[in-house]
């Protein structure tokens, strides 16, 4: 919650890593959080969060969210100031996050393409080559510390800022 200065928009992807985070997040009361997750959305229901949007869509049970044209177009007239997004897998060397279903891919390039600074956010486990489609151009990832030192620098090497938690 440190990455949030007040008062931002926020996107969180679906995704078990984006639960962990919105559980974080939810006491940040001054921002708005816009979500595809049935999940994340409890989350803040249950924190009593005022300020947050579930885009609706076509409802995928994988992650219980939403995903498709419908809620991609629910985010075409936003603007966030981060987004956080989930992958099935982190392609450092293309600065890509690949996901095994394309719903999920839709959403995700439109939330990349109305967002001020995007993080991928992945279980260190996550860094391979590619899934099945691909969203692309992330400032950063958010992962756990059991990332290995050879792709920390990999990470470095390719512009991307790094955040162990």
């Amino acid at each position: 919650s440190g990455m949030l200065m007040g008062n931002e928009t926020v996107f969180l992807d679906a995704g078990t890593t984006a639960v962990q985070l919105a559980v974080a997040l939810a006491k940040r009361q001054d921002c708005t959080f816009v979500t595809s997750s049935l999940s994340i959305a409890n989350v803040l229901a249950a924190q009593n969060h005022q300020k947050f949007y579930l885009t609706g869509g076509n409802f995928l049970t994988v992650n219980e969210a939403f995903g498709g044209r419908l809620a991609a177009n629910a985010l075409s007239g936003l603007t966030f100031d981060i987004a956080f997004l989930c992958a099935s897998a982190i392609d450092v060397d293309r600065r890509a996050i690949s996901m095994v279903l394309e719903p999920y891919s839709e959403i995700q390039r439109m939330a990349l393409s109305v967002s001020r600074r995007v993080y991928a956010i992945a279980d260190y486990t996550k860094f391979k080559s590619s899934a099945f489609s691909i969203t692309a151009n992330f400032d950063g990832v958010i992962t756990n510390r059991e990332l290995d030192a050879s792709m920390l620098a990999k990470c470095s090497k390719a512009g991307l800022e790094v955040i162990l938690s």
